[in-house]
C-alpha cells in the first residue's frame, strides 16, 4: 500500500514545485511519509501522510482515495486537509485556518490524524529551516 500510495502521489503531484523553488512537490509528502514511518508500522497511517496533500492541492477526488486506499486512509487524509475558504484571499484566512487545525488536533483527532498532522507539519517546519538558511528573513 505505500510503494501504491507513493506511485499514486508521485502522478498527482507531476510538475509541481514547493513555493518559492524548483524542488519537485513530491519530496514534501515523501518526507511527510517517512517520518510517519519512524513513528508507526502502519501502512495506512504512512500512506495516508505521503498522500495527505492530494486533496487539497492536485484534482484528485475522494472517490479516488477510498476506490485505491480505502475508506480509513480517505478519512486521515481528509483529517489533514484545509477548508481553504476559497471565497476568500489565502492570507485572509491562514489564522483562521491555522487555528482550526490546532483545535482539531488539541480535541478531536485521533492518534493516527495526530501522527499525520505531525508528519505534515514537521516536514514544513524543515523546509522553512532550509529555506531561512538560504535567503534568511527575505
Amino acid at each position: 500500500m505505500v510503494e501504491k500510495a507513493m506511485i499514486f502521489a508521485s502522478k498527482a503531484h507531476w510538475g509541481m514545485f514547493r513555493k518559492g523553488t524548483k524542488i519537485p512537490y513530491i519530496v514534501h509528502p515523501m518526507e511527510a511519509g517517512a517520518i510517519a514511518a519512524s513513528i508507526t508500522d502502519d501502512e495506512e497511517v504512512i500512506s495516508a501522510a505521503i498522500l495527505h496533500d492530494v486533496l487539497e492541492d492536485t484534482s484528485v477526488s475522494e472517490e479516488e482515495i477510498e476506490k485505491e486506499f480505502g475508506k480509513e486512509v480517505l478519512r486521515l487524509v481528509k483529517s489533514d486537509s484545509e477548508n481553504k475558504m476559497e471565497k476568500f484571499p489565502p492570507e485572509e484566512t491562514w489564522k483562521i485556518r491555522k487555528q482550526e487545525t490546532i483545535e482539531y488536533l488539541k480535541n478531536k483527532a485521533d492518534k493516527k490524524e495526530k501522527i499525520v498532522a505531525l508528519a505534515d507539519k514537521l516536514s514544513n517546519i524543515r523546509a522553512i529551516c532550509r529555506d531561512y538558511e538560504k535567503i534568511g528573513d527575505e
